[in-house]
């Protein structure tokens, strides 16, 4: 059976993904008390049984064309990126595919400038600070704790984890990734799909694609082409 249009007033909404960072947005959404999430989505379903976080579980993706004709037309990226950011961008891209409005989760903890500005779909969560003139992008996830400070911009598909902090004009580009309590100088430009590592201190500009870790931040490695270096279509 769908879920019902309508729970309690609340516009339904699918959640994709079904792994511990779909908790945390959950009850995000449940504490905006705008939204009530009545199903998840999980490639794994099979193995991880009925409910999830307290909300049924589903299926799998392949599900989204029958829920969308249901008539609900809500849904929010629940997966989390340890670094790479695809698997974030290829459920985004889906939803989007079949006409999906994707909804943003901010937590009420969460101090977010009247001067800043973002799109849709976007998370931030727990005691996040996003400060005044700070731009993001779609699809952005701005984790526990993370500050984004003054005049920053965080591109399309980008994670800046738990704890990270990027100081006054930095530039995040498309799907990169800021590891948790990194630290990033002010004016810095992190290039797409570039990841810094956990705690690392970047005082120097990252190229697209690279691996920095360390303090002062090192380059590591390459990545292979990611579709998080690609153009946004």
């Amino acid at each position: 059976m769908p879920p019902e249009p309508h729970t309690n007033g609340r516009m339904p909404v699918l959640g994709l993904g079904a792994g511990g960072h779909v908790g945390v947005v959950i009850e995000c959404l449940t504490l905006a008390d705008r939204y009530a999430v009545v199903g998840l989505l999980d490639g794994a379903a099979s193995e991880l049984g009925p409910n999830r976080h307290g909300v049924p579980l589903l299926g799998g993706d392949e599900e989204l064309p029958r829920l969308r004709a249901t008539g609900i037309v809500h849904a929010f990226v629940g997966v989390g990126t340890p670094r790479n950011t695809d698997p974030r961008i290829l459920l985004w891209g889906r939803l989007k595919e079949l006409g999906f409005e994707v909804v943003s989760a901010v937590h009420p903890t969460a101090i977010v400038s009247s001067l800043a500005t973002y799109g849709e779909g976007v998370t931030i969560l727990a005691r996040a600070v996003v400060n005044p003139q700070a731009r993001l992008g779609q699809n952005v996830l701005i984790n526990t704790g993370a500050i984004v400070e003054h005049d920053c911009q965080v591109g399309d598909h980008a994670h800046i984890a738990s704890g990270a902090v990027l100081a006054g004009g930095v530039q995040v580009e498309r799907g990169a990734f800021v590891g948790a309590g990194a630290c990033i100088r002010p004016g810095i430009v992190i290039g797409a799909g570039a990841v810094v590592g956990t705690g690392a201190v970047v005082v120097k500009n990252v190229a697209a694609g690279s691996v920095v870790v360390g303090n002062p931040a090192r380059p590591m490695a390459k990545q292979k082409p990611l579709l998080s270096m690609r153009a946004a279509s």
